[in-house]
């Protein structure tokens, strides 16, 4: 998931990405207890946020859940990335309202 991250760094890349499928496997891992593992599958969805395409399947897989979690989690480093994605989900009308309807104020505040 690193190498896909840092390639997600670059808007450019965000939409092959997501058409290549490479978000969903990704996010599986979301959940790991390895902490390398968690920030960079973390920051491959947070850096794919931005992406119209991208945005749609993370939320349509309720990866924005992951990333909400990431919030509160005693990792700053996660933090950073829980509120990286969410910020870049919420660039996007139509997912402010999926991530309200998720309860995103709570971990934010």
């Amino acid at each position: 998931c690193e190498c896909l991250a840092n390639l997600a760094e670059m808007t450019e890349n965000q939409g092959f990405l997501a058409k290549s499928g490479v978000i969903t496997p990704c996010s599986s891992v979301m959940r790991s207890r390895d902490s390398m593992i968690l920030r960079e599958s973390g920051r491959l969805s947070a850096n794919t946020c931005s992406d119209p395409l991208a945005a749609d399947i993370i939320i349509n897989d309720g990866v924005h859940f992951l990333l909400m979690s990431f919030l509160l989690s005693k990792d700053s480093a996660c933090q950073k990335i829980g509120a990286i994605g969410i910020g870049n989900l919420s660039t996007n009308d139509c997912h402010r309202e999926a991530l309200m309807k998720a309860g995103v104020l709570e971990p934010l505040i």
